[in-house]
């Protein structure tokens, strides 16, 4: 299959404590991929250095008195960072790639069409996008996006006025205006209601099927990952622990890679059988 992500040595310390250890992997295309594991295991620095918005460590760094190798980072078969250092035309590489953040990043006082044709700031002429004037043939592919996400009806409202799991989509919506290949969504459910979160995920999982793009989510949820996403990496303090099909990650597996901690960090129960056995949204916040 065709490789879209590649991570090779991919080590980080933050004020000398390590935050991602030896990383190596790869991520072909249409797939659709749940990054799992508790608060602070890395899964947010991991999608931050994938989009090239965090830099890795240098090889000539030492960690536990050892060097560490050197580090690189490709996406869409062009070089994001090698050995701590950004690539040149990172700018031009991150426009392949959508980051979708939990806190949406919507302009509040702007309408949600006006949000979602943002994403094609980097086809314009800059003085356009300072002054938000944007040709009518993106405002025609911002439409279509908005109806791909169902959020069309709400082009005129301000974003401000929308709930949190509109919000979601209308972010979605802007990463394909932005033309993304590529979408990194950092815990774009943690703070959605299970109905909310099920039409985000519902959404990102339609998109990668149809356009064949490479999906990567962090949660914390294992009925999610069970449900929507065909392969699960696991991560526990910076290291993989796991990382293999979806179908493969049963409590049994959980409980011995994260004991105790399995079924407070990933809301499940120890009786849970069923995959699609969601928390209320109280529960879920707990476990964030």
């Amino acid at each position: 299959m065709d490789t879209v992500i590649s991570i090779s040595n991919l080590n980080k310390h933050f004020k000398g404590k390590p935050a991602l250890n030896d990383i190596s992997l790869s991520i072909s295309r249409g797939e659709t991929v749940a990054l799992i594991g508790a608060s602070g295991s890395g899964k947010s620095t991991l999608l931050r250095h994938i989009a090239g918005l965090l830099t890795t460590d240098k090889s000539g760094q030492k960690a536990s008195g050892c060097d560490l190798p050197a580090c690189c980072v490709s996406v869409l078969g062009q070089t994001i960072q090698e050995d701590g250092q950004l690539a040149k035309k990172v700018r031009q590489h991150r426009a392949r790639v959508g980051f979708i953040f939990q806190q949406f990043n919507l302009v509040n006082r702007m309408s949600v069409l006006n949000n979602v044709v943002l994403g094609a700031l980097a086809r314009v002429p800059g003085w356009r996008g300072a002054l938000n004037w944007f040709p009518k043939s993106e405002q025609l592919v911002a439409m279509r996006a908005l109806q791909r996400v169902g959020m069309d009806s709400f082009a005129s409202q301000r974003a401000s006025t929308l709930s949190g799991g509109q919000q979601q989509r209308v972010a979605i919506a802007r990463a394909l205006v932005q033309g993304a290949e590529v979408l990194l969504a950092d815990e774009p459910v943690a703070s959605l209601d299970p109905e909310s979160s099920r039409r985000v995920l519902d959404t990102l999982t339609k998109v990668s099927k149809q356009d064949q793009k490479t999906v990567v989510i962090s949660l914390h949820q294992v009925e999610y990952a069970r449900q929507y996403c065909t392969r699960v990496i696991a991560l526990k303090k910076g290291r993989v622990v796991f990382d293999g099909p979806t179908a493969d990650l049963t409590l049994e597996l959980l409980n011995e890679l994260y004991g105790s901690e399995s079924l407070n960090v990933h809301g499940l129960t120890p009786d849970a059988s069923e995959p699609n056995t969601i928390k209320s949204s109280n529960e879920m916040a707990k476990a964030v």
